[in-house]
């Protein structure tokens, strides 16, 4: 752990967010508890004695459980909406249910979906019957409108049915109230149509981020412009907005195993960063003088930082976003100050970043799935690598000989073929966990797809909003060069999609499930390494076994009767799990 210093200090971290969300500890015993860490790291420190990690260790503990805790349970102020809607009554059921007028500003760009568009409002205002109270907090509103023509910073007004976001309470249920509370939403409201909203103003906020959401404005409307067909996807690749993609285009991507394609990720910035760091550094290869004063290398990497986070702005900076972001930041500045990186350091501080600023992203399925995936690459493909790699010049496991041939067989076939397959063994058990579904085909499908939409499509998309800005016919051409790109990788993707047992539903994993399945593929990878992992090889083995064993035996031959009571919004379900694997399903309305 010595090289490692920040993976420990990042795992400890994430315990201590999951501690404080399972309410193992809280924030009245974590302040002292903190400070005595604190203290003892430092003496630690001082005396220079071997204990310091572990004392470090635990702070960062306690630290994430306090920011956890506040997160969880937010000390809102009295003027917040949601304290405003529960005091005023604002919100009624049936057909006693009211609109109520409110006014503010939104705070991002409308998300448009096929049948519907969301708008994220700053809101200001409510006008009640007799009075105007000013409020703050956020509100979703949703609208049965695919067209709505509103735009970041614009201030509107308009009458809503106000709801407090709640759950079902049904078993392995979405947490649907959280995750709207982690992004500091407490309060939805619902609009039955455009026309029901007033812009009352507009460039209601400036500064960097409208100069952001104008620039993002300007590319969406150039693709709406360019009338190419696949335009839902194209904003996807490049903003970062999948509202638009339909859901026979989601089902397919996701059948396949290739859902994340569509997603803004590490080859997007990774593009970026190259790009910018190459064309720095041909322009400063132009004079001699300034080659012998200077690291001309280390200036090119400096000044990729501006283009990379300008464009994982005009991204969204969704969380596959921050993460590919941070981990790009960190290597540059390794490089700028001579420190050997690593890969497994660089994905810990990414982690960490994000959790500071929002611990209970940690439950967030893109947190979950970008950092798993890339965990596992980094872990796995070196070991794959290992098979077919050379070492001290000769072959090692003779498998590919020494041919021009082999070489590109290494790099085009088996290296993307290891990364696939590294990235569906880690994201296995939290696709099955999250969809219930994991993807058969979803390796040869992503060599084909990654390839074409990754390293074809995605630039002549980058290139093309780049010159819309400067000459549209000729940024036009390359738009539509990207749309046929994709609409061949659509069409494979459809193909891999609509094969027999493409993907398969699963079961829900249990927690201790999923560990034994990385345990196993760990001991697996390390078996000749050690007799520790052979015997452990073993016992992951034998508990699966005994595991499974359990689970048929309670599913078919339990002798108990079970009634599971399942809220389906409209009306009440009830399951009942008679003796010996006899199901019945009963609905009945509210």
């Amino acid at each position: 752990m010595d090289r490692q210093p920040l993976v420990p200090v990042a795992i400890f971290f994430i315990i201590g967010i999951i501690a404080a969300s399972y309410q193992f500890l809280n924030n009245t015993l974590a302040f002292p508890l903190l400070l005595a860490a604190l203290l003892l790291s430092l003496l630690s420190i001082a005396q220079k004695r071997r204990f310091n990690l572990l004392f470090i260790c635990a702070m960062f503990f306690l630290l994430g459980a306090i920011l956890a805790g506040q997160a969880i349970h937010p000390n809102l102020p009295n003027h917040h909406i949601r304290k405003v809607v529960e005091e005023k009554q604002l919100i009624r059921s049936g057909k006693n249910e009211i609109g109520t007028r409110i006014e503010g500003v939104l705070s991002g760009a409308p998300e448009k979906f096929p049948d519907e568009t969301r708008l994220y409002l700053d809101a200001e205002k409510i006008y009640l019957k007799d009075n105007v109270v000013a409020v703050t907090g956020r509100v979703l509103v949703t609208i049965r409108d695919a067209d709505v023509k509103v735009k970041y910073g614009d201030r509107i007004r308009f009458i809503a049915k106000l709801r407090i976001p709640r759950n079902f309470g049904n078993p392995g249920e979405f947490d649907y109230a959280g995750n709207l509370a982690r992004e500091g939403i407490y309060v939805t409201g619902h609009v039955e149509s455009g026309r029901w909203i007033a812009v009352i103003g507009g460039n209601e906020k400036h500064g960097l981020k409208t100069s952001i959401e104008q620039i993002r404005d300007k590319i969406r409307y150039f693709i709406d412009w360019s009338g190419v067909r696949n335009s839902a996807v194209i904003k996807a690749l490049i903003l970062g907005e999948k509202g638009e993609i339909s859901k026979a285009v989601r089902d397919a991507f996701a059948g396949t195993g290739t859902a994340h394609i569509l997603a803004i990720s590490g080859l997007h910035i990774g593009i970026i960063a190259f790009v910018s760091y190459w064309i720095i550094l041909q322009i400063l290869k132009q004079s001699e003088r300034f080659m012998l004063a200077f690291d001309i290398r280390k200036i090119a990497a400096a000044s990729s930082i501006v283009p990379v986070l300008l464009y994982g702005a005009i991204a969204g900076f969704s969380v596959s976003t921050q993460r590919s972001v941070i981990m790009v930041m960190v290597f540059i500045l390794s490089v700028i100050i001579d420190r050997r990186h690593s890969l497994y350091n660089t994905l810990a501080t990414a982690a960490f970043v994000i959790l500071i600023v929002s611990p209970l992203s940690i439950y967030d399925i893109s947190f979950q799935l970008s950092f798993i995936s890339v965990l596992a690459i980094i872990y796995l493909v070196p070991k794959f690598q290992g098979l077919w790699a050379n070492k001290q010049g000769a072959d090692a496991s003779k498998l590919l000989p020494s041919h021009p041939a082999a070489k590109l067989l290494k790099n085009y076939l088996l290296n993307p073929l290891a990364v696939s397959i590294a990235a569906s063994i880690g994201t296995a058990p939290f696709i099955a966990w999250h969809f219930h579904r994991v993807s058969i085909i979803g390796i040869p499908a992503n060599i084909i797809a990654v390839p074409l939409m990754g390293f074809i499509a995605v630039p002549f998309g980058l290139i093309s909003s780049l010159v819309s800005f400067f000459y549209l016919p000729l940024a036009d051409l390359i738009l539509k060069l990207s749309d046929i790109i994709l609409k061949v990788s659509l069409w494979i993707v459809n193909m891999f999609a609509r094969l027999p047992y493409a993907s398969v539903y699963t079961t829900t994993p249990t927690i201790l499930e999923a560990v034994l399945f990385y345990l196993l593929i760990i001991c697996i990878v390390e078996f000749k390494k050690a007799r520790f992992f052979k015997y452990g090889l073993a016992t992951v083995i034998l508990v699966l076994i005994g595991n499974y064993s359990y689970l048929y035996y309670h599913l078919n031959y339990n002798p108990n009767l079970k009634v599971t009571f399942i809220s389906v919004g409209q009306g009440d379900s009830a399951l009942v799990e008679f003796p010996y694997g006899i199901y019945c399903r009963k609905v009945w309305r509210k």
